[in-house]
């Protein structure tokens, strides 16, 4: 199954936040192959969230969510959500001649 990536963001409140929200933001529209390449795709996101939270140790560290569609990051022991990174399935592609219908593992 093939997914894009649509971020909500909120304006950080600190140095990290506003890295992080940087960060997701460069994830907005990108296409995902596969479930593989979504697993992933969640593991570099979580490294960059870790990486972020060791850059900026004076701010309170965030951090990271997964759901059922969707990532979070939000400050660390208060409910302070800044970022969500939803996983939508793609349900067709179009290449300029024919609509096509996406099937279970991104295959035409």
């Amino acid at each position: 199954m093939m997914y894009f990536i649509n971020t909500h963001t909120i304006k950080g409140k600190n140095k990290l936040q506003s890295a992080l929200v940087a960060e997701a933001e460069k994830w907005n529209g990108t296409l995902i192959k596969n479930d593989e390449a979504r697993q992933a795709c969640i593991a570099d996101i979580r490294k960059t969230l870790e990486h972020c939270n060791g850059v900026f140790p004076k701010c309170s560290p965030c951090r990271f969510s997964t759901h059922e569609n969707s990532i979070t990051f939000a400050t660390d022991k208060v409910d302070d959500t800044f970022v969500i990174l939803t996983f939508y399935k793609v349900k067709n592609t179009y290449d300029g001649i024919m609509l096509r219908q996406e099937k279970e593992g991104g295959e035409k």
